[in-house]
């Protein structure tokens, strides 16, 4: 009886060099929200009556393919001069496939108020939230930009890029300034990591009267993929592999040695 190994050593170890390192997959899911609310409101005769006309709307998203915009108005008036009137326009457009991320998130306003005793006031937010979860190391690269237009009265607005970790915060496009360009690159452990985006206003005109508008978005392209498994761990595998091969084959010598002595 003999034994005999159909595999060469060093062929094995041959293959297995030549196969590609090992990339974990980075898994991704998004969720999308968006909501506006806005109030136009007249006052006659020491408030009574009082006219008052309200709008609002909200939406979700989770697919990976997504495009919303919705435009809410509210108007308040005496016959047929208008003296108050408030609106508000979402939109949001997300493509997210195998390693790259696209978004647009905007949100505009106006308001109108034609004296003393009229109000127009909007709330609106558009946000957008990435989460990456990847179980070895991996990189993401970030470009885009934030944008702010406003007036003078209003009372809060902006556009924000935030990414954090399992440590918290990584990386904030500076949440209370106005324009800011973006170009970041990160190298990032196993974990789950996060990705928000977020575009707001909220505005009011009322006394001595007016009209104005407001604008804030965030356009966005990120990249990401996982980090090849390094060289070193393949050819580790390999010289093991080969090891274990030859200590096999050895021991199937000895086997058909003593066979062949009995």
């Amino acid at each position: 009886m003999s034994y005999r190994s159909s595999l060469d050593v060093g062929a094995l170890a041959t293959i297995l060099l030549s196969v590609p390192p090992c990339v974990a997959d980075v898994t991704t899911s998004v969720a999308g929200s968006l909501n506006a609310t806005g109030v136009a409101e007249v006052c006659f005769d020491n408030c009574f009556p009082t006219v008052i006309d309200p709008f609002s709307f909200t939406a979700t998203n989770s697919q990976p393919v997504y495009n919303f915009s919705q435009t809410g108005r509210a108007s308040a008036s005496n016959g047929d001069f208008p003296l108050a009137d408030a609106s508000a326009t979402l939109q949001q457009q997300v493509v997210l496939s195998t390693g790259h991320l696209s978004s647009f998130i905007q949100a505009d306003d106006l308001v109108l108020s034609s004296g003393f005793e009229a109000l127009a006031t909007v709330d609106a937010e558009n946000d957008n939230t990435v989460t990456f979860d990847s179980p070895g190391p991996f990189l993401l690269h970030v470009t885009g930009e934030t944008e702010f237009n406003g007036f003078p009265s209003l009372r809060a607005g902006n556009s924000i890029l935030m990414l954090t970790g399992p440590d918290g915060v990584i990386f904030k496009v500076c949440p209370f300034c106005r324009d800011s360009s973006i170009d970041e690159s990160f190298t990032l452990p196993p974990g789950e990591y996060t990705l928000f985006e977020s575009a707001f206003i909220s505005d009011v005109q009322g006394a001595p009267g007016g009209d104005h508008s407001n604008s804030a978005c965030l356009t966005l392209d990120a990249d990401f993929a996982a980090v090849p498994e390094p060289r070193w761990i393949t050819f580790l595998a390999a010289v093991l592999l080969t090891m274990l091969v030859y200590r096999y084959r050895n021991i199937g010598r000895r086997r058909n040695t003593t066979t062949t002595l009995h």
